[in-house]
């Protein structure tokens, strides 16, 4: 369904050239390159999409900053400086925002949002949602706003761990709604069912329910790669290894971790792969030592 979407796509802005509208040309050739990198395009091959239609624009006079806001959001998923100052790269959007003008903002914080939840900052994917107001009201359906429903639910489940009392309850009621919305639109869209499994996963953890939360990551992920959404097998896999470390299950949860580091791999983010790299390397060298030490102490 999407990639034929994504070849009606590319049609209309052949005809939109042919008829010389470059302008929307321009806007139908970036909705495609917004939704490839949503739907885990290699993320190389997203940026320099993105990237090359932004010069397109700037070279041809038009003023689209948009593209730019996306471009820089898929960039930090490749650069480990701009990865690990992430409120730096909100103040120079925000800054840019300010000279530029205002204008719609649904693809790029979207996109940031995608960016938030693989750095594991969900108080600043939430930011996004809050920041978007009104405008995520006008995003059609079939773009960006599954997307963003779906990040959205992420960042309301890890941010309910930590809370209590009302304020647990209040994201735990956002994230039901999320999910609510997910399983209804996954009748009618197949890429969007192990998007709801993963929002499903969630509420089963906050629930308390370890089993059903590690069979729907584990469904989530299995789902996510027969889609070929290799970003969101990797978020399942890790947020699995994640409750599997809070229960004490360290080889279960390396395991996972590794399953995760699989997929973020294939997706191309070579800042998440090299994280997850050393996280891995120093759990597995602690655990040695701590074996060894066990060892010694019964000796």
């Amino acid at each position: 369904a999407g990639s034929q979407v994504l070849l009606r796509g590319g049609e209309a802005a052949e005809r939109a050239r042919e008829n010389g509208d470059q302008s929307t040309a321009y806007y139908v050739t970036f909705q495609n390159a917004v939704f490839l990198a949503l739907a885990g395009d290699r993320v190389c091959d997203a940026e320099s999409r993105l990237r090359a239609l932004a010069e397109n624009c700037a070279r041809a006079g038009h003023r689209y900053a948009e593209i730019g806001y996306c471009q820089q959001a898929v960039a930090t998923l490749m650069d480990p400086e701009r990865a690990h100052r992430l409120e730096d790269e909100l103040a120079r959007r925000a800054e840019n925002v300010v000279v530029v003008g205002a204008e719609p903002q649904g693809y790029s914080r979207t996109l940031w949002q995608l960016v938030f939840c693989v750095y594991r900052r969900f108080d600043l994917a939430y930011a996004e949602t809050e920041a978007l107001g009104v405008q995520l009201t006008r995003v059609p359906p079939g773009a960006a706003l599954v997307d963003h429903t779906f990040h959205h639910g992420l960042a309301v489940a890890q941010l309910a761990t930590s809370a209590r009392g009302a304020e647990r309850r209040r994201y735990s009621k956002l994230l039901k709604t999320d999910a609510r919305r997910l399983q209804r639109w996954a009748r009618g869209g197949p890429d969007f069912v192990h998007m709801h499994h993963l929002l499903e996963a969630e509420r089963a953890r906050l629930a308390g329910d370890i089993a059903r939360a590690c069979d729907l990551y584990v469904r989530t992920a299995r789902r996510a790669v027969r889609q070929e959404f290799p970003h969101h097998a990797a978020l399942a896999e890790e947020l699995r290894a994640r409750l599997l470390s809070d229960i004490g299950r360290e080889a279960d949860s390396l395991s996972a971790l590794a399953e995760s580091l699989v997929h973020y791999r294939k997706w191309g983010c070579g800042v998440k792969v090299d994280d997850l790299e050393a996280e891995i390397a120093r759990s597995s060298h602690w655990k040695v030592r701590s074996s060894r030490l066990d060892h010694y102490g019964r000796d």
